[in-house]
C-alpha cells in the first residue's frame, strides 16, 4: 500500500529534502504546505513535481492571535490528491 503524504514547511527545506531524497517504500511526499511564500522548501517540492500551497495572512492578519489559536487551512484541497 502506497501512503500519500503532505509536508507542513516554512523555510529552506532541508528536511523536505531529504525525505524527497529518500527512496520511500511505502509511500510518497504528495502535497508541501507553507506559512511563508518565499519559503525556500517551496522550490524543491516544485522542482520535484509535488504540488504546493501557501496559507495566507488574510485568514488571520493580527500576528499575534495568528501564533495563538489552531490554523484551519482555509484553501481547497483536491482530495484526489492525497488517494492512492
Amino acid at each position: 500500500m502506497s501512503v500519500r503524504t503532505a509536508v507542513l514547511v516554512s523555510g529552506g527545506g532541508t528536511n523536505l529534502q531529504a525525505l524527497l531524497d529518500a527512496n520511500l517504500q511505502h509511500g510518497k511526499i504528495a502535497f508541501v504546505l507553507s506559512n511563508r511564500k518565499a519559503a525556500y522548501a517551496l522550490e524543491r517540492a516544485r522542482a520535484r513535481g509535488v504540488e504546493t500551497a501557501v496559507l495566507s495572512n488574510v485568514m488571520e492578519p493580527d500576528p499575534v492571535r495568528r501564533d495563538e489559536k489552531p490554523k484551519a487551512p482555509g484553501i481547497p484541497l483536491d482530495p484526489a490528491i492525497m488517494q492512492a
